[in-house]
């Protein structure tokens, strides 16, 4: 925002500050080098100035008004009007046609100043004031149900409605409503019918069968979901146990460089329980085999050990009968089992 306007100064006390009676006077003024400034930054507390003004020039709502922000200010007031009459007579009232069209915050100015008008029944050549503007504001704000359409929760008198307008924001969220508050307006219950009717749907279609009975979704009927999720513990344990098992079962040497390395026990702190957890935490389920099989009774890691055993007898048994040890291909063949449910349980997020 360059200027060649001239700035006056006046005295007062030991400094001198730039006199401010015009539009030219302000762009110019902002325009000083920041070390000419008194301060880069007051506090909004200590300024007696409408408090409305003060909050849209502190754009970064840090409850200061800095030096850029007064230049942002000033540019933005000056970017927006064609004829900058009124800011050199302290006018608090604004005519459409002093209103810049050509930039995007003018048109907007324009349009939001045109609605205003029609409401109070005066045509284009009038003018707004502040005061009538923020008569209106209070106006639209204290209504329910926006002229966007946007219903708050309590436009609604019956309490079930009410209720059901507050589940909607709860569940979609809602949009910006005058009163900053959040409402419904008709695309987000359209939303909402549309998600809740997919979610009964998909409720509708995991509904276990009755009478023990079995579906694609449910292979083990109403134990299904159960088995699911003791198989979603020990995926991670199980995959990293037959990958390296097949990495052995290659080289039988690999196995000498899997687990912990010499550096990493020589830091270990043997008397730290909480280091030993996490190390134990992170470890294999079991030793690496290149049978490609896991024996149940075989030395297994003490964090997964009542892990294993559950699995064994409510998952393994079940679908591929007992055995005293869990091969690759039944491991394959127990995710198979499960992958409508998978599919089922993985559709969630999405309705």
């Amino acid at each position: 925002m360059a200027t060649t306007n001239a700035i006056s100064f006046r005295r007062l006390g030991r400094s001198l500050q730039p006199v401010i009676r015009t539009a030219a006077d302000l762009a110019a003024a902002v325009e000083l080098d920041e070390v000419h400034w008194v301060s880069t930054a007051a506090p909004i507390e200590g300024l007696h100035v409408d408090d409305v003004l003060l909050r849209w020039i502190d754009t970064d709502g840090n409850g200061r008004i800095m030096c850029w922000e007064m230049r942002d200010a000033v540019a933005w007031l000056l970017d927006v009007l064609t004829d900058r009459a009124g800011i050199d007579q302290r006018s608090t009232a604004i005519r459409l046609a002093d209103i810049n069209t050509r930039t995007p915050a003018g048109q907007t100015i324009r349009a939001a100043a045109q609605k205003m008008l029609r409401r109070r029944g005066a045509g284009d050549d009038d003018f707004l004031t502040l005061d009538q503007i923020r008569q209106i504001k209070q106006q639209v704000q204290a209504s329910s149900v926006s002229e966007a359409g946007v219903v708050l929760p309590e436009a609604a008198e019956q309490p079930e409605i009410r209720q059901f307008l507050t589940d909607i924001i709860i569940a979609v969220d809602g949009v910006p409503h005058p009163s900053d508050r959040e409402g419904v307006d008709q695309e987000t219950l359209g939303r909402f019918m549309a998600e809740s009717t997919a979610h009964l749907a998909w409720l509708e279609q995991g509904r276990p069968p009755a009478d023990g009975k079995t579906n694609d979704i449910f292979p083990l009927g109403d134990q299904t979901a159960a088995a699911y999720e003791i198989v979603q513990a020990l995926r991670r344990k199980l995959d990293q146990y037959f990958a390296q098992c097949h990495a052995v079962a290659l080289d039988a040497e690999l196995a000498g460089r899997m687990g912990w390395t010499a550096a990493e026990l020589d830091t270990l702190d043997l008397d730290d329980l909480a280091a030993i957890d996490k190390l134990l935490t992170d470890a294999p389920i079991a030793r690496a085999q290149a049978t490609l099989e896991l024996a149940y009774d075989s030395p297994i890691n003490p964090h997964n050990e009542a892990a294993l055993e559950q699995f064994r007898r409510q998952v393994a048994e079940p679908i591929v009968g007992k055995s005293a040890t869990l091969s690759a291909k039944q491991w394959a063949q127990i995710k198979r089992f499960f992958t409508a449910h998978e599919a089922w349980s993985a559709a969630k997020a999405t309705t």
